[in-house]
């Protein structure tokens, strides 16, 4: 069956975090993985990030 991954790359930006993660989970086809490379974020993006996380998604934390 067909995979993709989505990459998707985030700095202080908590409200579009959330836009993201919300369209991808309500789309229908569900096999992909998702990998997000977050700037190290200061404004509750991790927070977020990390609470949305599951099997799908991968999370990685790094200064630009």
């Amino acid at each position: 069956m067909l995979k993709f991954s989505i990459i998707t790359v985030v700095k202080n930006n908590a409200l579009e975090i959330v836009k993201t993660l919300n369209s991808l989970h309500s789309q229908k086809f569900k096999n992909y993985e998702h990998i997000i490379i977050d700037g190290n974020s200061h404004d509750g993006t991790p927070e977020f990030i990390k609470k949305k996380i599951n099997s799908k998604i991968k999370y990685y934390r790094e200064p630009d």
